[in-house]
């Protein structure tokens, strides 16, 4: 069987650990023994894997097999498995050949157009996987498993390790999430400081969630100066 080295979530490839073609194993090549620890998780064949120093927990093995013949998966990319219209176990077979990348939205056109499932199917199929159904049901993570999984997502071992946004990326991930100008927050908090209307009546006029307005008066939300509620009442009385 041809083996590929595997990749890391950084696209470096890895010297230890090498991936079968069809993805039935992951061998250490120093000592040529195939790894276990390869799990079931919602229908993908799974494993938890650390890859030149990183950590992949619970990472799907179809990921993995793409990357070490194809490189990283690009952003809002996923991997279909080709032969879901004739095997029902589709997601098992890691096979590179039955491997493709594709966007989520195309995923789900080609899934919905190939099955066009009625209403009634598609509610006994969520039936069929809920409650006592559900493979994972009555099951719960020994206090080792726990401890085990801790310690590799704590620490130096969390990717995030060490990582800090700085106060002008905040405000650029703020801004590219706002659903409000700044003229508008202002005008929301004038209505409400001064002129005492109600956050209901604000939600009729702007058509928004009322937890988006008591956010804005609260400061929660588009409060870069992280002030208070009574601080910023007063700066709208004054």
């Amino acid at each position: 069987m041809k083996m590929k080295n595997l990749v890391d979530k950084f696209g470096v490839v890895s010297e230890n650990y090498a991936i079968a073609k069809d993805g039935s194993y992951i061998r250490e090549k120093i000592t040529e023994k195939k790894l276990g620890g390869i799990y079931i998780r919602n229908g993908y064949r799974t494993i938890s894997i650390k890859i030149n120093g990183s950590y992949h927990v619970r990472i799907k093995i179809c990921h993995l097999n793409w990357m070490a013949h194809h490189g990283l998966i690009p952003k809002k990319y996923i991997i279909h498995h080709k032969d879901f219209k004739i095997n029902k176990n589709s997601k098992l077979n890691d096979h590179i050949d039955n491997l493709e990348c594709m966007t989520k939205s195309e995923h789900m056109k080609l899934h919905n157009v190939v099955e066009n499932l009625s209403a009634e199917t598609r509610k006994k199929r969520s039936e069929s996987h809920s409650g006592k159904n559900h493979f994972m049901y009555g099951k719960h993570c020994s206090a080792e498993t726990k401890r085990k999984l801790s310690i590799i997502n704590s620490g130096k071992n969390n990717p995030m390790y060490g990582k800090h946004r700085s106060r002008e990326t905040k405000e650029k991930q703020r801004k590219s999430m706002q659903k409000f100008t700044d003229i508008q927050v202002r005008e929301i908090r004038k209505l409400n400081y001064v002129n005492k209307l109600m956050q209901k009546e604000i939600v009729e006029i702007y058509n928004c969630p009322l937890s988006s307005i008591n956010g804005i008066l609260q400061g929660y939300t588009y409060n870069p100066d992280c002030l208070s509620k009574q601080k910023l009442k007063e700066k709208y009385l004054s």
